[in-house]
C-alpha cells in the first residue's frame, strides 16, 4: 500500500533477483483497481517484463487487509505506523464513502475512531491525532517525509503549523517514571 514506506533498495534487488531466477510466487492482491498488496512485486515484474498475476481481493474490509499485512511485517516507528494507519482509514473515507456501518453493522475502518486506529497501530490516541493533522494538512511532503520515517510527527506538526501555533495539538504524554530513591520514600 502507498501508505506505507518501500522497501529498502537492497531488499527490492534482492525481490528482483528472486523473480528472476523463479517467477513471481505470490499473486499481487487487487480491489477496485488499486494495489492493496504486492505493489512491489508488480514494480519488479514491470521491471523484468513479466506479465504479473492477479488476485482481486474479496473481503469485506480492505483497509484492514493492507493494515494487518503491512504494519509488523516493516519495523516502523510510532509517527510512521499512525500516518499509515490514518491514511489507509482517509483512503476507505473518500473512496466509498458511508454514513452506517456496512455489511450489517460491522466496525470498518471509515467509522474507526482515534482510539481504535491507535489500538490497531500500537500507538497512543495522541500520536494517531496528530497523524491526522498532519494528514489533513495536505502537506505531500511533509507526510512523506514521516511516512519515511525522515521527520517525526512532533516535527511535522511544527512544520505544517509554524504560521499558526494555535492550532498544534498537545504532545503525547509521557508516563512520569520515579526515581529510586521516590519509590522508597
Amino acid at each position: 500500500s502507498a501508505a506505507f514506506p518501500d522497501m529498502p533498495d537492497e531488499d527490492f534487488e534482492d525481490l528482483l533477483e528472486s523473480i528472476k531466477t523463479h517467477g513471481q510466487r505470490e499473486p499481487i492482491t487487487t480491489y477496485e483497481n488499486k494495489i492493496l498488496d504486492g505493489w512491489h512485486r508488480f514494480k519488479a515484474c514491470l521491471q523484468l517484463d513479466i506479465n504479473p498475476s492477479f488476485h482481486e481481493y474479496d473481503g469485506k474490509d480492505p483497509v484492514s487487509y493492507v493494515i494487518d499485512l503491512n504494519l509488523n511485517r516493516r519495523h516502523l516507528s510510532p509517527s510512521q505506523k499512525a500516518i499509515a494507519v490514518v491514511t489507509c482509514n482517509a483512503w476507505l473515507q473518500e473512496g466509498r464513502p458511508q454514513k452506517t456501518p456496512p455489511r450489517g453493522g460491522v466496525v470498518t475502518s471509515v467509522n474507526k475512531s482515534s482510539d481504535q486506529m491507535a489500538k490497531e497501530a500500537g500507538v497512543g490516541t495522541r500520536t494517531v491525532e496528530r497523524a491526522r493533522k498532519v494528514a489533513q494538512s495536505g502537506d505531500k511532503e511533509v507526510i512523506e517525509a514521516v511516512k519515511k520515517g525522515a521527520m517525526s510527527l512532533s516535527e511535522a506538526i511544527k512544520t505544517v503549523y509554524k504560521d499558526d501555533p494555535e492550532s498544534v495539538p498537545p504532545e503525547p504524554v509521557k508516563p512520569k517514571t520515579q526515581s529510586t530513591k521516590e519509590r522508597l520514600s
